[in-house]
C-alpha cells in the first residue's frame, strides 16, 4: 500500500483496480507488462528509469500519440529531464 502522503495529493490507481471491469483475470499474465506500458504512455506525467527499455518504449509511445515530452521525467538526477 502506498504511503498516505501520496494518496493525499494524487488520485492513485493500479491495474488491479480495473481487473474485474476489464476482464483481466482471464488474461495471459505475460501481457500485463504490455498493458502497463499502454496505460503509462497515456498518463499526464510519466516518471521512468533512464536505462530501462520498458520506460524507453513508454516514451516512444507517448511521442507516437502526440503526448508532450515535457511531462516525462527520469528518476536519476543526472537524466531527470533528458526528454525535454
Amino acid at each position: 500500500m502506498l504511503p498516505d502522503p501520496l494518496r493525499e495529493h494524487y488520485r492513485v490507481r493500479f491495474l488491479d483496480d480495473y481487473s474485474k471491469l476489464a476482464g483481466l483475470s482471464d488474461l495471459d499474465p505475460n501481457f500485463v507488462g504490455m498493458i502497463d506500458q499502454i496505460v503509462a504512455s497515456r498518463s499526464r506525467t510519466f516518471v521512468g528509469t533512464y536505462f530501462s527499455s520498458f520506460s524507453a518504449y513508454i516514451g516512444r509511445m507517448r511521442g507516437y500519440s502526440g503526448v508532450s515530452d515535457i511531462d516525462m521525467f527520469y528518476g536519476q538526477r543526472s537524466h531527470w529531464n533528458e526528454t525535454h
